[in-house]
């Protein structure tokens, strides 16, 4: 029983270290900024479903230390009265990064003190463009901590399965 109950917590510190480097690794500047689907983790508005995407990047270049990904988005339907009401307050309370246009639109412009990223959403009736500069390096030291503990995990439960068919070759 006793060594049931080691493999069982071996087993659960393995799977905890597994989700840990997955959501270590998903959830940097860089893994953000390529999906277009982020702009309601980024802005945190319940916006309309995304019917289309136009995305490019600059990940091809030769030069610079800044990963530019732009996306434009359509919305199956207009931005809700809700919605808008949630931009006007956002533009009031929060100026330092929303403003309300006047073409319509909305800006939020956030930025990391120490230079990592920069974001721009542009929020339309109809549709979105976000433009994600991120510094080449962001998450690079969580993405390396993190594939180390994926790594390390796989590998202790590779020898203790190696172990377990050895214990029972034994008996």
């Amino acid at each position: 029983m006793k060594h049931i109950f080691e493999s069982l917590w071996k087993w659960a510190i393995i799977i905890a270290l597994i989700t840990l480097s997955y959501y270590t690794m998903s959830n940097t500047h860089s893994s953000i900024a390529r999906n277009p689907y982020n702009i309601i983790k980024i802005t945190g508005l319940d916006l309309p479903k995304i019917t289309s995407v136009e995305s490019e990047n600059n990940t091809e270049r030769t030069s610079s230390a800044w990963d530019c990904f732009i996306h434009r988005a359509q919305f199956a339907e207009g931005i809700s009265a809700e919605c808008i009401r949630e931009l006007e307050h956002l533009c009031e309370t929060d100026s330092l990064h929303w403003t309300s246009r006047k073409d319509g639109s909305y800006t939020d412009d956030a930025w990391s003190n120490g230079g990592y990223y920069s974001i721009t959403c542009h929020i339309y009736k109809n549709s979105s463009v976000v433009t994600y500069y991120v510094e080449e390096m962001d998450g690079a030291f969580v993405t390396l901590l993190g594939f180390m503990a994926f790594a390390a995990a796989g590998i202790w439960g590779i020898r203790l399965i190696v172990s377990a068919i050895q214990i029972r070759k034994r008996k």
